[in-house]
């Protein structure tokens, strides 16, 4: 547990009505910048009718944003993998090893129904002590809504030599964050923050009749004792679902935000479960009750949003892992009804390494959950702020995208694939 006297905990968490957009919308600079004019979000521009003349607030703005095309982040894949790959090595550094994982420990009654994701009772059983066997210094967590799986993983935590901050008592329920560190690599002469967050946008029903949730983000910072420099790390679960793709870009918005405006010359670690992939090749995909599924261009929106915000890059496009294009352009032809039989209507699909998406039909958890509805795709993602030219990724991939042998029975983390990246850190010293 946190060291009371040793922090000031900042909570701005509320729970009230949801105003349809920001507060601030248009107000700050990083609004009013023309998608033509911006490396970052001229893709969306040359996407979407009248794209050239139109602002970020005013794309923002648009309850049905009109795009005649796909939006291709290749251009800002590249870009990131380009720019770090120009950067010199660290030589005096310390890696830092960060996941960012979904456990999907989600099982909740409200009325007249149930959510839940799969195996919850094993899963809860064996994964904490399983995620702390791998050796991460940072793990970003979502879905650890209930109390009890918060107190599992902080004692599995502590076994491991590492402390936890999951958010207040009285709204870790609602955002079901958690935030894991080493405890070695915390200086102990160094003033701790940590921090909790409700978002301004939410999805209305996921709060009430729904199962309780409001979403947000949770921070902790502190002297990364290696090399004296201070650390911020952000955790984040934005909005599900397809239609909530106006509440998810808002979400990314106000958490890229938080991010820059801390302090120039301290690194930021922003991780999470962002509900939507940089690319997706059609508007329609999926199938629900017998109705396509649409809107998946607007929620390629949430991507650069982040990194425009935010002032950040991504691990996994930054180390060059990011080959969302043509895994989703590669995936087969979508049938209904194979899809629903077996993951992308041909199982031998999963015997390969999985490398593309952390939300995968190969995952059985996954695979039950959604498999014929929607599209696969990458949702986790661990992004960096760097200011100081402090960082460099010295690798970045998928984690835990295979189950795991406990007795005599295989368990899998999660419905989701982990993002792992290890960092090199330039000594403060």
């Amino acid at each position: 547990m946190l060291r009371p006297l040793a922090l000031a905990l900042a909570s701005t968490l509320a729970v009230a009505c949801t105003p349809a957009e920001p507060h601030d919308l248009g107000d700050h600079p990083a609004d009013q910048v023309r998608l033509a004019d911006s490396p970052l979000l001229a893709y969306l521009g040359a996407a979407y009718a009248g794209g050239d003349q139109v602002t970020l607030a005013e794309l923002l703005g648009e309850a049905e944003p009109d795009f005649k095309a796909a939006p291709d982040p290749s251009a800002i894949l590249e870009l990131q993998r380009a720019e770090h790959a120009a950067l010199p090595a660290i030589d005096d550094g310390v890696h830092l090893r960060v996941l960012t994982q979904n456990l999907g420990l989600l099982d909740r009654w409200y009325p007249f129904t149930h959510v839940g994701v799969a195996e919850v009772d094993r899963r809860r059983e064996h994964v904490p002590p399983l995620l702390f066997a791998e050796g991460y210094d940072v793990l970003l967590l979502q879905e650890v809504w209930e109390d009890i799986d918060l107190e599992r993983i902080r004692l599995a935590a502590e076994d491991r030599g590492y402390r936890v901050y999951g958010g207040s008592s009285k709204h870790h329920i609602e955002h079901g964050l958690a935030i894991a560190v080493r405890e070695e690599l915390i200086d102990p002469d160094g003033e701790e923050r940590v921090s909790e967050r409700t978002f301004e946008q939410l999805y209305d029903v996921e709060r009430f009749p729904g199962p309780g949730v409001a979403r947000g983000f949770i921070g902790w910072s502190f002297v990364h004792a290696p090399t004296g420099r201070r650390i911020h790390l952000v955790d984040t679960h934005v909005a599900a679902y397809a239609d909530a793709w106006r509440n998810r870009t808002f979400q990314a918005r106000e958490v890229a935000l938080h991010v820059r405006q801390l302090p120039a010359d301290e690194i930021v670690v922003l991780g999470g479960d962002f509900n939507a992939g940089p690319y997706y090749p059609e508007d329609r995909f999926g199938d629900v009750g017998g109705e396509p599924v649409g809107e998946w261009w607007r929620n390629t929106i949430m991507y650069p949003v982040i990194l425009h915000y935010g002032e950040v890059f991504e691990t996994m496009a930054a180390f060059g892992a990011a080959d969302d294009v043509a895994a989703m352009d590669g995936l087969p032809a979508y049938d209904a009804v194979a899809w629903d039989r077996e993951p992308y209507g041909d199982a031998s699909i999963c015997e390969g390494p999985k490398t593309a998406f952390s939300w995968d039909w190969c995952d059985t958890l996954a695979f039950e959950a959604g498999g014929a509805t929607e599209y696969p795709a990458r949702l986790d993602f661990v992004f960096v702020r760097d200011r100081g030219d402090d960082v460099r990724v010295v690798d970045a991939h998928l984690a835990n995208t295979e189950p795991v042998m406990q007795g005599d029975r295989a368990v899998e983390i999660s419905d989701h694939y982990g993002s792992a990246a290890t960092l090199r850190i330039r000594s403060a010293r």
